[in-house]
């Protein structure tokens, strides 16, 4: 995705903390997760937008991940069925609705959750749970 954030003058900032300790995942299930909300940041941003990733311990056995930007949000009404499959508010520029319906099933499967928060004009913030199957 760097590329299309060069070409867009997007800003991605990464905030990784360096506290989180190595830990077992289904790595394929965990990109495919974050690979969907950034596309749908992307798709939500105007050009010179800005995204942040911050990844941080939230205690000692889950680590949370918050994927936040500036686009357009979410209406109250959308917000609650935005995990539905086939709900989609662009279904006239490509989008299936599959997307984050996909990605609440990837959650469920790997034992995190996913939460979204929205404002209309202001932006969305989706905060993913991951548990810390730590090594031993």
């Amino acid at each position: 995705m760097e590329k299309e954030a060069e070409y867009r003058s997007i800003e991605i900032v990464l905030d990784i903390s360096d506290e989180i300790p190595e830990f077992k995942s289904d790595r394929g299930k965990l990109q495919q997760i974050l690979l969907n909300l950034i596309n749908n940041a992307f798709s939500a941003m105007n050009d010179g937008g800005r995204l942040e990733l911050i990844a941080r311990l939230k205690d000692s056995d889950n680590v949370s991940i918050v994927c936040n930007d500036n686009g357009v949000g979410i209406s109250k009404a959308n917000l609650k069925r935005i995990f539905d499959p086939f709900f989609s508010t662009k279904t006239g520029s490509g989008g299936t609705g599959l997307g984050l319906s996909i990605t609440y099933n990837l959650m469920q499967e790997i034992g995190g959750t996913i939460e979204v928060q929205s404002e209309e004009g202001k932006g969305t913030e989706f905060t993913i749970i991951l548990p810390l199957n730590k090594y031993r």
